[in-house]
């Protein structure tokens, strides 16, 4: 990216009102995690456009990325003055919202406004059951997950976190299938297969349960959770050395 920066910093000098060498300038800022000279260089886009869709979006990203969430919130509601039916920024207010602990109830009304203007936003939906599972409101959780499935059915995300709501209200069955299926989509999902070995662990089928850890721990062998799990469940049926050695992965 030396020689794009270099290329877009004479093209600024030659032209320093050329907002699209500002945008992309900042978006290889960015790019090469120069994340603060990447929001000058969109600001500098910004002042000379103030309306650039695109650019108070790779913004408020970036504000995103960087912490700075009042900021970013901002300047996605800066789009949403420009243009109220913009789901995709009404998510995104969303989603940073969801990182303040006091104001997850906010993201969900965020999110609810992108479903109303876009009903089958698969993302908007799967956000919406992270955040009710954030303030506990699983069963909110459950049926959020469920209009994501019904959407993208072939997306294992919505499968693997209905299937830990779906555990968190103690359904452990049901928990156990929705993982199941998120295997089937995507065989080699972490989460998937060590929320599967939790589900078996409080049925009481430890051993299966282990072949489930001992699948999450291929996929991912620096996984601490998953190694722990192991362990436990050796521990249940009395295998000490294996539960140590599990426990000395982990």
């Amino acid at each position: 990216f030396k020689e794009a920066l270099e290329a877009l910093n004479s093209a600024v000098t030659i032209a320093p009102d050329n907002y699209d060498a500002w945008f992309m300038k900042g978006k290889a800022l960015d790019h090469d995690s120069q994340y603060e000279k990447a929001i000058s260089s969109f600001n500098k886009a910004l002042e000379i456009k103030p309306d650039l869709i695109k650019v108070l979006f790779n913004k408020g990203n970036v504000l995103d990325h960087l912490g700075r969430y009042d900021e970013s919130i901002a300047t996605y509601e800066s789009i949403i003055a420009l243009r109220p039916d913009s789901y995709k920024a009404w998510n995104n207010k969303g989603l940073t919202l969801a990182r303040i602990p006091d104001q997850r109830v906010e993201s969900i009304k965020a999110y609810d406004v992108a479903i109303s203007i876009k009903p089958d936003y698969y993302e908007a939906w799967l956000n919406k059951g992270n955040a009710a599972v954030r303030i506990r409101r699983y069963d909110d959780a459950v049926k959020a997950y469920d209009r994501a499935i019904q959407i993208k059915p072939t997306e294992h995300v919505a499968w693997a976190n209905k299937g830990f709501t779906l555990a968190d209200l103690g359904e452990n069955e049901k928990a156990l299938e929705a993982f199941n299926k998120a295997i089937e989509l995507k065989p080699d999902s972490y989460a998937a297969w060590n929320g599967k070995g939790l589900s078996l662990d409080k049925l009481g089928k430890n051993e299966d349960a282990i072949i489930a850890y001992k699948k999450a721990v291929v996929i991912d062998p620096n996984s601490y959770g998953a190694w722990t799990n192991l362990g436990l469940a050796y521990s249940r049926l009395n295998n000490q050395s294996e539960a140590i050695r599990a426990y000395e992965r982990a």
